[in-house]
C-alpha cells in the first residue's frame, strides 16, 4: 500500500472551499485527469461517481462510492477501478483560511511488478496529481 500525503492552507472561508469540493461538476477542474460520467448523491451527504481517469496515457474506468462525510470537516470515498484508492479529504476552518489536507492510498495490482511499476511512474504521477489538485482547489476558491 502507498500513502501520499499533502496540505494547502486556502486564504478563503471554509465555505467557498466547499462550493468548489463538493460540486461534481467542478472535479475535473481540481483534476484535469479525471472525466465525472454520471454522480448520483451518497446517503452518507457528498456524492458518489461513475468517472474515467487517464494516467501515463491510459485510461482507467471506475466508481467512487463514500464512506464517510461530515460536512465541514472530512470526506472519504472509495475508488475502485483501475488501481483501487482510499482518497480522505480534511477540512480544518482557521478564521477567514482554511487548512485542507488529502491523504490518498492505494495499491497496485500484480506483485513484484505492480510494485516496480508503482516505484518508478504511478507514485511519482499521484504525487504530482495530489499537488496540482490542491492548487486548483487553492486557485478556485480564492478566486
Amino acid at each position: 500500500m502507498t500513502l501520499i500525503q499533502k496540505s494547502v492552507t486556502i486564504n478563503a472561508s471554509v465555505d467557498k472551499v466547499l462550493a468548489v469540493l463538493e460540486d461534481p461538476e467542478r472535479q475535473s477542474e481540481l483534476n484535469p485527469n479525471l472525466k465525472i460520467l454520471s454522480h448520483t448523491p451518497s446517503p452518507l451527504g457528498y456524492f458518489d461517481t461513475k468517472w474515467e481517469y487517464r494516467m501515463a496515457g491510459i485510461p482507467f474506468n471506475g466508481t467512487s462510492t463514500t464512506v464517510a462525510y461530515e460536512r465541514g470537516k472530512s470526506i472519504v470515498f472509495e475508488s475502485k477501478g483501475g488501481i483501487d484508492s482510499r482518497w480522505e479529504w480534511t477540512i480544518t476552518p482557521q478564521g477567514d483560511v482554511t487548512q485542507v489536507a488529502l491523504a490518498l492510498t492505494y495499491t497496485m495490482p500484480g506483485s513484484f511488478l505492480g510494485a516496480a511499476f508503482n516505484k518508478l511512474v504511478i507514485e511519482g504521477q499521484n504525487e504530482k496529481d495530489t499537488e496540482g489538485e490542491l492548487a486548483n482547489l487553492k486557485r478556485l476558491s480564492e478566486s
